[in-house]
């Protein structure tokens, strides 16, 4: 069954960042650890605009989740201010407690409740 996502994966020109995420080797060298098939996002290395930042334990879940619950006219203004928070905090490891402070600071009063329940389920259920 791996090889076939393997296959097909690259038949859809996967990008390397996916097979790095499912811990599967691009050149389908296939161990025990693959059955596993954890996603694997802490650690991952990424840009928020210029800067370049680590994801580190649900840190990328719980952004990409949070910002496009937003409206889509808002999530490119987001996408900046975080930046600069980053930058201006001298961040470079995003962990998910760093990306839940930049929300509450920063979500419509309207959405607070709506991203509290967001927030406990990728607390619970994200990688």
């Amino acid at each position: 069954m791996i090889s076939v996502l393997i296959k097909l994966m690259k038949e859809n020109n996967a990008p390397f960042e996916q097979y790095e995420r499912l811990g599967l080797s691009f050149d389908d060298n296939i161990t025990d650890d693959h059955l596993l098939l954890n996603e694997k996002r802490d650690g991952l290395k990424e840009k928020i605009g210029n800067t370049k930042i680590v994801w580190k334990n649900k840190g990328k879940s719980m952004f990409y989740l949070l910002i496009y619950y937003l409206p889509r006219l808002m999530q490119g203004e987001i996408m900046k201010d975080f930046e600069n928070f980053i930058n201006d905090n001298d961040l470079s490891e995003i962990h998910e407690d760093i990306v839940i402070k930049y929300f509450k600071k920063h979500l419509p009063k309207r959405l607070e409740k709506f991203y509290e329940i967001m927030i406990n389920i990728v607390k619970i259920k994200g990688k």
